[in-house]
């Protein structure tokens, strides 16, 4: 018999925008990430609650439909969203 190690998931409300910039700055979450440690999901409320699940050097894949979500496109969303703020 031998232990099976389970992996801890995290599931947040958050802008795929602001958490790929916390990665960003973050260094070793991102590694912890990156190598599989933990898991993490993220429910994006402007993307009308698009979840979307972290992959490797700060790629997002969308559960609808298997969509990669690019850094780029979450950027753009998240100028909007702040221009909305603004308004």
């Amino acid at each position: 018999m031998y232990y099976q190690p389970l992996c801890l998931s995290f599931l947040i409300q958050a802008l795929i925008t602001i958490v790929s910039e916390i990665l960003v700055n973050n260094e070793t979450l991102k590694n912890l990430l990156d190598n599989e440690w933990f898991y993490l999901t993220v429910i994006d409320p402007i993307r009308k609650n698009m979840i979307s699940h972290y992959h490797k050097n700060l790629n997002w894949k969308s559960s609808e439909n298997n969509k990669n979500v690019s850094r780029e496109k979450n950027m753009s969303q998240e100028k909007t969203f702040k221009q909305i703020l603004v308004e």
